[in-house]
């Protein structure tokens, strides 16, 4: 799942309510759901945020959502 998909569906937050509740600025939270992957230690704090409904591959583009480069088939 992704970061914005969980804190607008499931936790029902603005973006400046989960960077307070992360302990981190609202600009360092909003780079995240851009796609600038976290530290590890951010990493962590996001999964146990969202109940491990956002995994490290979800932030990494890894999973069945993500496309490989060298994907010629549009397909997701």
């Amino acid at each position: 799942m992704q970061l914005s998909q969980f804190r607008t569906q499931i936790a029902g937050m603005s973006g400046h309510e989960a960077a307070r509740w992360l302990g981190i600025p609202p600009a360092m939270y909003w780079r995240w759901e851009q796609g600038q992957e976290p530290n590890a230690a951010n990493r962590r704090a996001i999964y146990r945020f969202s109940n491990a409904a956002v995994t490290p591959n979800d932030l990494a583009g890894i999973g069945p959502r993500a496309t490989h480069p060298l994907d010629v088939t549009g397909k997701k």
